[in-house]
């Protein structure tokens, strides 16, 4: 079940509610692509089902230089601008199901059906329209039909907890970061300012962009607010932690944040 028009001016709940508002797609006979931002949901199937799921990290172009070439090195592809906003024109923005023009989900829909291709809310390639694919799908049913079911090594305790080997982090990192409180009370000189959370002044620190404050960059460690949680936290190098609770007077086990 797809919202193809879903512009997040409705909660679920009230979404469901639209006459029209949903579409219900068979992908067992072909490949859809869609906007995953836009709701959506699995009805209830039997068997197996496979999906590619593509995300970007966000804010990646705020990235230091030396980790994107580290990353082109590994094989991965550092997204562009220009690329993300040719995906982006693949498919229309969504219209809503509310809006000054009154036209009903129904109207959308034959407005949606009347786009051709990807330039509608969805691309839909049924196999059934290509006879090369119908003979693929037919040769891999025949070959995993005739494969058993694979299995799993009965002697290894799969509930066991595995010993996590720690790799040293370079520079800053939203890992090493600790809830402080909705107050600080020592070593004001060390807010770092500016930035509505942990994930962005991260990204400063390591930048270069912006010139780290030298009584941070003395120290290795500092603190920043998140708007959003309304608490500050502890920013600290690797080897630091310890010198940073000690600073900001963590007398207790920290609580690492969740990112």
């Amino acid at each position: 079940s797809y919202y193809p028009e879903d512009d997040k001016s409705l909660t679920l709940d009230k979404l469901q509610k639209v006459p029209g508002a949903c579409e219900k797609l068979d992908i067992r006979a072909g490949t859809l692509l869609f906007d995953g931002c836009r709701a959506h949901e699995v009805e209830g199937f039997s068997g197996e089902r496979y999906s590619i799921v593509y995300f970007t990290c966000a804010r990646f172009w705020k990235a230091p230089a030396a980790l994107r070439s580290q990353l082109a090195s590994f094989g991965f592809r550092i997204p562009q601008r220009t690329a993300l906003a040719k995906m982006r024109s693949v498919m229309r923005p969504p219209q809503g199901y509310k809006d000054a023009t009154g036209k009903s989900a129904a109207s959308k829909k034959a407005t949606r059906e009347s786009i051709s291709g990807l330039r509608g809310c969805y691309g839909y390639w049924p196999i059934s329209a290509d006879k090369a694919k119908q003979r693929l799908e037919s040769q891999a049913a025949t070959y995993w039909g005739t494969r058993p079911p694979r299995r799993v090594n009965e002697e290894e305790d799969k509930t066991a907890p595995k010993k996590r080997i720690r790799q040293p982090v370079e520079g800053w990192h939203h890992s090493m970061a600790v809830l402080l409180g909705p107050e600080l009370t020592k070593n004001k000189n060390l807010e770092l300012k500016g930035f509505p959370n942990v994930v962005d002044a991260v990204a400063a620190l390591n930048s270069g962009e912006t010139p780290t404050p030298k009584a941070i960059a003395k120290a290795g460690y500092c603190v920043t607010y998140s708007n959003r949680t309304k608490v500050y936290y502890v920013l600290y190098l690797e080897g630091k932690r310890e010198k940073a609770m000690q600073a900001f007077g963590v007398d207790r086990p920290a609580k690492k944040i969740k990112t």
